[in-house]
């Protein structure tokens, strides 16, 4: 009912110690053989992208990212609304973590667009509804690393489900000069871009289409380790989606291992 967010699934062995604190991640039981590079994506098996979840902020969609049965991993600057809001929302957090360095007063600072929620109640993890695994340490971004972005179609959501209508696309990760020269040349027809940072990364193609932005605000980037996906990046902002010479901007999620891993210690460990 309300009050709790209910995704019913097998129990796996959360009990154990062990299970409980090392659940597998990154792993979907769903394999997509061939991510196609289709304009506007194409949509997911269920089971393909299980560590996406979509939120609901006071009516504002909002992507999110399943690191742990109580953690969400997602962005601050999430349209208008205020990630605070979601605390007045007695249904999903028990708290709201947000980078103690994002300050977007001017609306064009995105640096630090990264905040972690925590739920009242644990998921439980089963086919549809997964981890992803964190960066290892020191992760490196190279141009042309082939991930995965996800993101929901308009639909009627409940607090948190899982929608049919997740699409993917494969992406490349951008040159950061590259995406860099991309946004100085926008700044010559318009004025108010954020700024980039190197706590901000690019994906997408040179030549646009709208797979660079199927994205929901705080949605995932993933990259894969022989076969296991970690989370890369948080969808944090763009312009003119889908048009030639533009990119997505994502937050660097191996930038704030260190703020995620102490963040997640301090408030009931994962």
């Amino acid at each position: 009912g309300m009050g709790t967010v209910q995704i019913v699934s097998q129990m796996f062995c959360w009990e154990l110690y062990l299970c409980a604190s090392h659940p597998v991640c990154g792993k979907p039981t769903r394999i997509i053989a061939d991510y196609e590079r289709i304009l506007g994506g194409r949509e997911a098996p269920a089971g393909a992208v299980p560590w996406q979840v979509l939120l609901n902020i006071e009516g504002v969609r909002v992507g999110g990212v399943v690191v742990a049965e109580r953690w969400i991993l997602t962005a601050v600057h999430l349209g208008h609304t205020n990630l605070k809001a979601l605390l007045k929302s007695p249904i999903l957090a028990a708290s709201v973590h947000i980078h103690p360095e994002y300050n977007n007063s001017d609306g064009l600072d995105r640096d630090n667009d990264i905040a972690l929620i925590r739920l009242q109640q644990p998921l439980t993890f089963n086919a549809a509804i997964m981890p992803i695994c964190l960066p290892a340490e020191n992760r490196k971004y190279v141009a042309g690393m082939m991930g995965v972005a996800s993101g929901f179609g308009i639909v009627d959501i409940y607090p948190l489900r899982i929608p049919k209508n997740l699409n993917y696309a494969e992406l490349p990760v951008v040159d950061q000069e590259t995406c860099r020269h991309s946004f100085t040349e926008l700044k010559k027809r318009r004025h108010n871009l954020p700024r980039l940072t190197d706590n901000m990364f690019c994906v997408g193609l040179p030549e646009g289409g709208q797979s660079s932005c199927l994205g929901d605000n705080g949605g995932p980037f993933a990259l894969s380790d022989d076969g296991q996906f970690w989370a890369a990046g948080i969808d944090s902002w763009g312009v003119d989606c889908g048009k030639q010479g533009t990119y997505r901007v994502y937050t660097k999620v191996a930038n704030y291992l260190d703020w995620i891993n102490q963040t997640i210690h301090d408030n009931g460990g994962f």
